[in-house]
């Protein structure tokens, strides 16, 4: 695997995370009091993602390039 797969497969993950925070936000009141807890884990656990593929991003720009 070289460095463009690796920046691919981050930006790639980075993307759908941010849908899978968009889908969240868009399941709706009933959703979110029905399904309170779970969806309260999934929001922490996507924001949670998502703060760490900023940080591996920030790593890989400041890493020398072959």
């Amino acid at each position: 695997m070289n460095t463009n797969d690796i920046d691919n497969a981050v930006s790639d993950l980075r993307q759908m995370t941010i849908v899978g925070i968009r889908v969240l936000d868009g399941m709706g009141e009933v959703f979110r009091r029905d399904y309170e807890e779970a969806s309260e884990a999934l929001s922490f656990c996507l924001h949670d993602m998502l703060e760490r593929i900023k940080k591996l991003e920030g790593v890989m720009e400041a890493a020398p390039r072959a």
